[in-house]
């Protein structure tokens, strides 16, 4: 993550006890950014208790639930980010 960010967004879609590669990712974003710097892009297989205990209550990023008929859009929307980003 570049030390200069404004802000992120993270894919959390399917984030569970057996997917949580994103763990060290979501420590190292609690490090560096404030929360509202920091928006989760959960679903309904986003574990979100899961997710809350991993977060801690100090460090509190914005989540947008992206409905399952939405997946498509909300594909689109991540492959146009990384796009833009290089």
């Amino acid at each position: 993550m570049p030390d200069g960010a404004d802000a992120v967004v993270m894919d959390l879609r399917g984030f569970s006890a057996q997917r949580m590669g994103c763990d060290f990712e979501l420590r190292e974003l609690a490090a560096r950014l404030r929360g509202e710097q920091v928006v989760l892009v959960v679903d309904g297989s986003t574990d979100r208790a899961l997710l809350d205990a991993t977060l801690g209550s100090m460090w509190r990023p914005t989540a947008v639930e992206v409905p399952h008929e939405r997946t498509r859009q909300a594909d689109a929307a991540f492959e146009a980010l990384l796009r833009a980003a290089g």
